[in-house]
């Protein structure tokens, strides 16, 4: 297994790069979660329609979510 380069600088401001958009991390960023499986150990799958399911994304992106998961 390949230690870590003790002697590497990690970035202050670090960008990630997804499916063309650009995400930095210079204020912390708010992540929905949306569970979607009838035994959800949270809603118990209130959302398992496409409808049900863009709703709620909608709304948590509406509320401040920054993305969802």
């Amino acid at each position: 297994m390949k230690q870590p380069d003790k002697n590497r600088q990690i970035s202050q401001n670090p960008v990630l790069h997804c499916k063309g958009k650009t995400i930095t991390f210079e204020k912390p960023l708010i992540m929905g979660i949306l569970n979607i499986t009838p035994d959800s150990f949270y809603d118990g799958g209130k959302y398992i329609t496409d409808n049900k399911m863009l709703e709620q994304t909608g709304k948590m992106l509406n509320e401040g979510a920054d993305f969802i998961d």
